[in-house]
């Protein structure tokens, strides 16, 4: 993970919650003190005493979920696990609120609400919805990660903050079925952003004021820390940017270029513009927008380098 998308789904929570309780309440209902569309009375206590988690449950109080599930299934004999495993399944339907041509809140809907439109895992891919109106043709949306995987643990399946709108490349080519609850992982819905890049400006200049470009960019985590690090490695942070190197090149040129030419930057030359030419406009990047501009992070954090190296550099 690079970008922390917490409020990711703030303007779904409403609606998801109400279509995650509704199916639960119709599960619980009882007859004659059983459940009446239940196979496992385990599970339907289970369902019970955890209901108003499932919808809009953070990761930590999902986490709390998965405990009490491990608990519980640990004194059923085979075949009252396999039931139980059934009523998750039954209950929490991926394979219905997935599908497209869905008149209720689905999986499309949801995902046309998301507040960013990049893969927070890498920033390197789009992870955006189109939808035609009703009945006039196709639709798509991103890929959405089951961080705690759906087969492993079903009844999160539906879980909002269970769901990260990610890419295809991320979520089923590197990610597939790994456990991030049993092996640690930086969670985007969640966790602060920990991973950074950084670059040796000093010996980059030196290498440039001799006709070379040795532009090399390092990934910077605190090393103890286990979860940024099986994330840099999952998503394979570092091999995967060494393609853009040359762009991100041109990008820190023109950051400094910006900084020091009184032509191109009205602050410096303190010319009257018929526009108002921005240090936006120049970069042709929004820093207070990183979360969705691709490959908004690492921009930032050379951005950042610079700034500060300038700040400091003495002729």
């Amino acid at each position: 993970m690079l970008i922390n998308i917490a409020d990711v789904w703030n303007d779904a929570e409403s609606e998801h919650k109400t279509y995650v309780n509704n199916i639960i309440a119709h599960f619980l209902e009882k007859d004659a003190r059983k459940y009446k569309h239940l196979t496992s009375a385990d599970f339907g206590s289970f369902l019970e005493a955890n209901s108003t988690q499932f919808a809009l449950g953070r990761p930590a109080a999902l986490e709390l979920i998965i405990a009490s599930a491990t608990v519980t299934q640990q004194s059923l004999s085979n075949s009252e696990k396999a039931a139980f495993l059934t009523d998750a399944k039954l209950v929490f339907d991926y394979a219905t609120f997935s599908a497209k041509n869905s008149a209720t809140w689905n999986a499309y809907k949801l995902c046309a609400k998301a507040r960013y439109s990049i893969c927070p895992y890498c920033q390197q891919s789009f992870s955006f919805t189109v939808q035609k109106p009703k009945g006039k043709g196709g639709a798509f949306r991103p890929t959405l990660d089951h961080y705690y995987p759906k087969g492993k643990y079903p009844y999160l399946a539906l879980s909002l903050y269970n769901l990260v709108p990610s890419c295809y490349s991320c979520n089923s080519s590197l990610k597939t079925t790994k456990d991030f609850y049993t092996k640690k992982h930086l969670h985007p819905l969640s966790d602060t952003e920990e991973i950074k890049f950084s670059w040796d400006i000093d010996s980059y200049l030196q290498q440039r004021g001799t006709g070379k470009s040795n532009f090399e960019l390092t990934l910077q985590f605190d090393k103890k820390n286990t979860a940024a690090k099986n994330s840099a490695n999952t998503f394979l942070l570092h091999e995967r940017f060494v393609g853009h190197k040359g762009m991100l090149e041109l990008f820190v040129q023109t950051i400094q270029y910006w900084n020091e030419n009184p032509i191109l930057n009205p602050q410096v030359s303190k010319r009257e513009f018929r526009f108002n030419f921005t240090e936006q406009h120049a970069l042709g990047f929004d820093k207070a927008n990183y979360k969705n501009e691709m490959l908004g992070k690492i921009k930032l954090d050379l951005y950042d380098a610079l700034i500060q190296w300038n700040k400091a550099w003495k002729p």
